[in-house]
């Protein structure tokens, strides 16, 4: 039976398809815990160095912060987390396939509504924008 392991597995799109995989041995990894219709589930923080380690055939990387007021005021943690933490992922588990999934697209399409009229703010947000493109260049590099 074919493993996945799906971090992010507590959030929206992570418990959705969960449901949609019943047919794979599936392991969630999240950091704050839901009920999971996941195989076994693993509480913890992508930004662990001591990050479970394991042989998966697929990792969907859903594991992600996109809280678009927050990123505003902490760029730094959103960068760490969605940038770093992806990085992790893929240093510390062994995989044949990686899927990267974000929400943080939508992040732009609020941008003109958001902030027209503070330049500061509007720079901030990009910036907060770019971290899910930040991750997928990495990940285009590094596979």
């Amino acid at each position: 039976m074919k493993r996945v392991l799906v971090t992010g597995s507590s959030g929206y799109i992570g418990r959705h398809l969960l449901k949609v995989l019943p047919e794979y041995n599936t392991v969630g990894l999240d950091r704050i815990f839901k009920p999971q219709l996941a195989d076994k589930f693993i509480q913890q923080d992508i930004l662990e160095n001591k990050l479970v380690e394991g042989e998966y055939d697929t990792v969907v990387h859903l594991a992600a912060l996109v809280n678009v007021g927050d990123s505003m005021k902490w760029p730094m943690r959103y960068y760490q987390t969605n940038v770093g933490g992806t990085l992790n992922v893929m240093e510390r588990i062994s995989y044949d396939n990686f899927i990267f999934a974000s929400t943080g697209a939508a992040v732009e399409s609020f941008r003109n509504e958001m902030v027209k009229a503070n330049e500061v703010g509007q720079k901030v947000l990009l910036a907060a924008a770019g971290v899910p493109q930040a991750a997928q260049t990495m990940i285009l590099e590094n596979n």
